[in-house]
């Protein structure tokens, strides 16, 4: 996000442009499937449970409490009577019920045999984006999902317990999270949904769908832990939390030996969420291997600006030659190359850092050789590396139903499939799974209980407890060269140190 706006910023541009720049840093990162990805085996070191239901509950999670007295009118499946509430979910913070006295379907009302479920699926609108390329056109999203069903139906997967899924799509803008709260609402009171999707970039409204409404709620993204604990038990993401993300960000370094011998110095926003996450976690981990963080820089402009040279200037003094950047990232590089600095950076999936859209607008010079961790497909291209047997059926199933030929893995369009395959896996085990006599609870227990289940937007396979609704479990190494300003993947998937 930074990347993109600091560097327009320089160049002048006009109002527009900045406002399509947001919108880019904001969301391709997320939505297009980088062409380059990679990763080692390497021995964990005392690994801790650190998803969003392995730490206590922090003081910052308000609003975790009982909500046995909530009901609804209607349980998202058509012709479903509303009945009692009744229990489910299981225990831990991953479980934990958030009070927030608004209406959603009722945990414990029963499925009618026979009648269809009612699954919202909420996405963004990148219509503005798409003159800029296939980089930033996420392609026809409902036809994306209605190509899933059709391919469940002809494999005989659907009706599943006797329900077949009647679907619903929500567009909403991507720049305001009035819209996400639109979305939300629309879903949630308006087609009382059983369940909702809310494909990528869904932070706002998906608090809203499931702590607000209480509507079992799939999405991409994985939000920090104490957003999991206040929409517990209704929130699953297919990505790690970003708590558990930025652990294992900090156990992949020290199993790398990046740390042992330098200096070490973080750059981070200013927000209080953001500094209570950089310390419970980054801070934290960095402590507990013996590190110590010798220069700290914040700023309050996240688009880049005058605090980007000061944070240079102070690692400088203090002899930095490790950089960890959590925002104003080519700010910070444009003004390192400006003064003659260059420190190693190490880089993950937070703000969408192995993203080659991200990364494209770096100093190439600054960045080259910088190492990285993701748990999402991508750099297997530049390697050499061809997609999944899952990568490519998920990508025929689509092709086959719409149409269209070869889709480039590096558009936006080829990564929300991939998306949606995710998603929908998850979707269709946790139906299945539920069982005959389907209800809110049942569904939010059967998906707490699928352990492992394949992935093919991000690596390998996920799974999901009790206490864990942030599916990722395999992560891979990747490498940024300038040659092709892009990520290669480095050796194989492996699983990730806390899980």
């Amino acid at each position: 996000m930074t990347s993109i706006l600091s560097r327009w910023r320089h160049q002048r541009v006009g109002a527009f442009q900045l406002l399509v720049g947001f919108a880019v840093g904001l969301l391709v990162a997320v939505i297009v499937l980088p062409s380059h990805s990679s990763g080692q085996v390497v021995a964990g070191r005392g690994a801790r449970s650190a998803s969003n239901g392995g730490r206590a509950a922090s003081s910052d999670a308000a609003g975790v409490a009982g909500d046995a007295g909530s009901t609804a009118s209607d349980t998202g499946i058509s012709g479903g009577p509303a009945a009692a509430v009744g229990g489910g979910g299981g225990s831990g913070t991953g479980a934990a019920r958030a009070s927030s006295g608004s209406s959603g379907p009722a945990a414990g009302a029963a499925a009618v045999a026979g009648q269809p479920i009612k699954v919202d699926v909420v996405y963004a609108d990148l219509s503005a984006l798409k003159a800029l390329g296939p980089s930033y056109d996420n392609g026809n999203v409902p036809q994306q999902w209605q190509a899933m069903i059709d391919g469940w139906r002809r494999d005989h997967l659907l009706p599943v317990n006797g329900h077949d899924i009647q679907l619903a799509f929500h567009s909403y803008n991507v720049l305001s999270q009035a819209d996400q709260r639109s979305a939300c609402i629309a879903a949630t009171q308006d087609d009382k949904a059983f369940a909702v999707v809310g494909v990528a970039y869904f932070q706002t409204g998906s608090e809203c769908v499931a702590r607000e409404h209480h509507t079992p709620l799939i999405t991409f993204d994985g939000p920090e832990v104490p957003v999991f604990q206040r929409s517990a038990p209704y929130l699953f993401s297919i990505d790690q939390a970003s708590d558990r993300l930025l652990d294992n960000f900090i156990y992949w370094a020290e199993a790398r030996h990046a740390f042992t011998g330098h200096r070490i110095g973080l750059y981070y926003d200013t927000d209080a969420p953001t500094a209570g996450l950089m310390n419970r976690t980054i801070k934290a981990e960095l402590a507990r291997f013996g590190h110590k963080v010798v220069a700290e820089a914040t700023t309050g402009d996240k688009n880049g600006g005058p605090e980007d040279a000061v944070a240079v200037q102070r690692f400088q003094s203090q002899q930095v030659d490790v950089a960890l950047l959590f925002t104003s990232k080519t700010g910070f590089m444009q003004a390192a190359q400006a003064q003659g600095y260059k420190p190693t950076y190490l880089e993950s999936d937070f703000l969408y850092g192995t993203a080659d859209v991200t990364t494209s607008t770096y100093p190439a010079a600054q960045f080259d050789g910088t190492f990285g961790i993701t748990t999402q497909s991508g750099g297997e291209a530049s390697a050499g590396i061809p997609p999944t047997p899952g990568m490519t059926a998920c990508i025929s199933n689509y092709e086959r139903f719409s149409g269209m030929r070869n889709m480039s893995p590096s558009s936006a369009a080829y990564g929300y499939v991939l998306i949606g395959c995710d998603e929908g896996r998850a979707l269709l085990d946790g139906l299945r799974n539920a069982g005959p006599n389907l209800t809110v609870a049942s569904f939010v227990s059967a998906l707490e209980g699928l352990s492992s289940f394949p992935l093919v937007r991000d690596l390998g396979s996920g799974g999901f407890s009790p206490n864990k609704h942030d599916a990722a479990n395999t992560y891979r190494t990747l490498q940024w060269r300038r040659g092709c300003s892009c990520w290669v993947a480095i050796g194989d998937p492996a699983p990730l140190w806390i899980s």
